[in-house]
């Protein structure tokens, strides 16, 4: 599929279970399904960012912002996948590789990894895990992050990828944004352009 500005894709990693024939048919069940893009079985950290990273470094590189999210149920393997297993995050870990990758590492570290080896400019990149209603800052000692009632709008317009000053009520329609974009500024410029022409 080539990338286009609003396309998600959703990835299915499979954790590995006592019955590799139920891994295989769980695998194989998965695929047949349309909305499926990737299925990803047992725990090979090297394929699940083939499936799952490659495809964000190339459309990162590409001027892209790009989210990856894992979702499931307590102990399903979200934080394997995204990091990997405990303590493998080490700097002796990425000497011991040398210029490779470690091979414990989850998809989170190998996306970075990759572009800053191979990127200029600057990287921003965020972890935060939502458990309970809270959100923890993974990338800082998961520190609880705070939300005021009042920027709890502002929250959603960044995850909506329009947050004031990129776009605005004022630029929403000037190509910055999609012509079907539905974010609080592009709304209210329309419905601005409505009244003006009524």
């Amino acid at each position: 599929m080539a990338p286009n500005q609003h396309s998600i894709g959703v990835s299915v990693r499979v954790r590995p279970s006592a019955s590799c024939t139920h891994n295989a048919e769980a695998v194989e069940l998965l695929r047949g399904h349309a909305w499926v893009r990737n299925v990803v079985g047992g725990s090979d950290q090297p394929a699940s960012y083939a499936a799952l990273g490659s495809e964000l470094v190339t459309r990162l590189r590409g001027g892209y912002s790009c989210t990856l999210i894992a979702y499931g149920q307590t102990g399903s393997g979200k934080t394997y996948t995204m990091f990997g297993p405990s303590g493998s995050l080490t700097e002796s870990a990425l000497v011991e590789a040398g210029d490779g990758v470690p091979a414990a590492w989850g998809v989170f570290p190998r996306v970075a990894l990759e572009l800053l080896r191979n990127s200029e400019g600057a990287l921003h990149a965020s972890a935060v895990e939502v458990y309970n209603n809270v959100a923890y800052d993974l990338l800082d000692g998961n520190r609880q992050l705070q939300l005021s009632a009042g920027r709890q709008s502002d929250v959603a317009a960044v995850f909506s990828g329009h947050a004031e000053g990129e776009g605005g009520a004022a630029t929403g329609l000037n190509g910055k944004h999609p012509r079907a974009c539905s974010c609080r500024l592009c709304f209210k410029a329309q419905e601005e352009a409505k009244s003006a022409r009524a």
